[in-house]
């Protein structure tokens, strides 16, 4: 990247964030675990399902519910979501950020977790039994 080009942009951030862009060295990541994965889990409503179709990767966004440890979404029996996520194994994923936070510069801006799991259904649900999950948060943004 130029000296203009980067001039540009940092002008730009400095607009929107009060300040420069972030570097590699300013943010830490820390892995979360499954019980802090299943509690932030509970704080949002919709997720996206991430399945196959014709061997490509597909993401669809759902509703979703918790019951339990299974996490439950509905969809249309007749659409390529439900085809391609019946008894397969799928990702959900599910984030939240907080831009306010962020900027400054406090902990917790920005969360995601992800769960692999084989879709299965019952009574007109589409149950995520999860049996992988990885988290990760990032806990300090400088900018």
């Amino acid at each position: 990247m130029n000296g203009d080009s980067r001039r540009v942009i940092d002008e730009w951030l400095q607009t929107q964030t009060g300040g420069p862009e972030p570097t590699c060295a300013s943010v830490e990541n820390e892995v979360l675990g499954l019980a802090e994965c299943q509690r932030l889990l509970g704080t949002v409503s919709i997720g996206r399902i991430v399945f196959t179709v014709g061997a490509l990767p597909a993401v669809h966004p759902v509703n979703f519910v918790v019951d339990g440890d299974e996490i439950l979404f509905r969809t249309n029996s007749a659409t390529k979501l439900a085809a391609a996520t019946r008894n397969a194994i799928v990702a959900f994923e599910v984030d939240a950020f907080d831009g306010a936070t962020a900027r400054r510069g406090r902990r917790g801006a920005w969360w995601s977790s992800v769960w692999r799991c084989r879709c299965t259904t019952r009574l007109g649900f589409y149950e995520l039994p999860p049996t992988c999950t990885r988290g990760r948060q990032v806990r300090r943004c400088t900018w």
